[in-house]
């Protein structure tokens, strides 16, 4: 599986105030939301220290 490594701006991230809003979103929404909240736990995990994965 490829990770994108691109800087995002948490656009549906953002959003996401309930997870009722999760069901509205289309697939190609779901992949990308995934990929934000992979990119902030990594920002986060890599400041903080500990392990992910």
């Amino acid at each position: 599986m490829k990770f994108r490594r691109i800087k995002m701006e948490n656009k549906i991230l953002s959003k996401i105030n309930e997870p009722k809003y999760l069901k509205d979103l289309s697939k190609e929404e779901l992949n990308l939301l995934a990929d934000e909240v992979r990119e902030v736990l990594i920002k986060k995990v890599s400041k903080i220290g500990g392990h992910f994965g």
